[in-house]
């Protein structure tokens, strides 16, 4: 009966096939997963709109960090309480806006033109720019920051309803690139933690 003897040499190539294999996975997980999150990031960008005072607007003309709150000025609750909540912080440090442009953008371009952006705007921080635009130029802008937009309740036939939508607050570099994200229901947390760790 004969011994059994391994095959060192056998043994030798199908290691290395096995960490050639191992290698090959690893390396194109790795440039999948750097591809996806490099995708999930892409939010803002520079935008184009009019703002309160019907004046054209591109957002590279502000060389500073911004901060910008997606709402509308019919809304009866949520909007007005976030704006506020930003308004404070300007309203408390006038030093801040040296660092960072507070922006509010209408979702609903339809009822929201200059005036109205104007008039909302009047009952917080003059520092505060406000934004609207045609249906594409505002469609445009809700892309680029990935901003969910809804008709809800209400006659959507005509001018009495209310709107789903994305309620966070974006900031941006001076640049336009996407910085960060900030949650409505922690915002005064949040962007005091941003303040201190990025602006002074």
């Amino acid at each position: 009966m004969k011994k059994f003897r391994p095959n060192i040499t056998k043994n030798i190539i199908l290691i290395i096939i096995i960490i050639s294999f191992l290698f090959l996975i690893n390396y194109y997980q790795e440039k999948i997963i750097n591809k996806s999150d490099s995708e999930s990031i892409r939010i803002g960008g520079t935008f184009n709109l009019i703002d309160q005072n019907e004046i054209p607007f591109n957002s590279q003309m502000i060389k500073k960090y911004k901060i910008i709150y997606f709402g509308y000025t019919f809304c009866p609750d949520v909007c007005p309480f976030d704006v506020l909540k930003l308004s404070n912080f300007f309203s408390n440090d006038k030093q801040l806006i040296k660092h960072i442009q507070p922006i509010f953008i209408t979702v609903d371009p339809e009822r929201d033109n200059s005036e109205i952006v104007r008039n909302f705007l009047d009952n917080f921080s003059s520092e505060i720019i406000g934004l609207t635009g045609t249906q594409t130029m505002i469609k445009d802008t809700l892309n680029k920051f990935r901003v969910y937009k809804k008709k809800s309740l209400g006659n959507k036939e005509s001018l009495d309803y209310l709107i789903d939508h994305t309620a966070l607050f974006y900031i941006l570099d001076k640049n336009d690139n996407y910085v960060t994200h900030l949650s409505s229901k922690n915002f005064e947390e949040e962007f005091n933690q941003f303040i201190k760790t990025k602006l002074y």
